[in-house]
């Protein structure tokens, strides 16, 4: 099986990363594209971000971002290059963020995710359950159909004896 491993990104990622986003977006904007609000509301909150990357060998196959907030660790993305997923990709990158939020005490993970995307599965099999549903506010339908915002959490603490099970999965 492929051995993805995952560390902290750095200035040299910029370029690969800028790449890989736009391979990954294109199929998210098949379904939505964001407002200009929420494209600046994302940009304004850059400073604030950090940055996982998700390597196979010397290519990289997945970034996450994510924010420290006083009650989670909140998610934005993953991404993950159309030509690598279902590779263990998102549960390696989700796997070492479940570690960082250990070691920084942090009860849990929170995302949202737009139900149309059919990513509220794939958050699923990774562990997260639905916290709630609202329409969408802040990007536009493609097919010009009702979008559904999906708050998406998983908590830390209740994966404490799933580790091994965690990494056999991951190997």
């Amino acid at each position: 099986s492929t051995i993805v491993s995952v560390r902290h990104a750095n200035d040299d990622d910029q370029p690969a990363l800028r790449e890989l986003s736009a391979r990954a977006v294109a199929t998210l904007r098949q379904v939505y594209r964001p407002t200009p609000v929420a494209i600046g509301a994302k940009h304004a909150r850059r400073a604030n971000r950090q940055c996982l990357v998700a390597m196979i060998g010397p290519i990289t196959v997945g970034y996450l971002e994510f924010e420290t907030r006083p009650d989670a660790l909140r998610l934005l993305g993953p991404m993950v290059d159309p030509d690598h997923r279902r590779q263990g990709v998102a549960r390696a990158l989700i796997s070492q963020l479940i570690a960082i939020a250990r070691n920084t005490g942090t009860a849990r993970l929170s995302l949202a995710t737009i139900e149309q995307t059919g990513n509220v599965e794939i958050f699923t099999k990774l562990g997260f359950h639905v916290v709630s549903r609202a329409p969408v506010t802040d990007a536009i339908s493609v097919k010009n159909e009702p979008l559904v915002d999906v708050e998406m959490e998983l908590v830390v603490s209740s994966l404490a004896g799933s580790d091994h099970r965690m990494a056999k999965s991951l190997g």
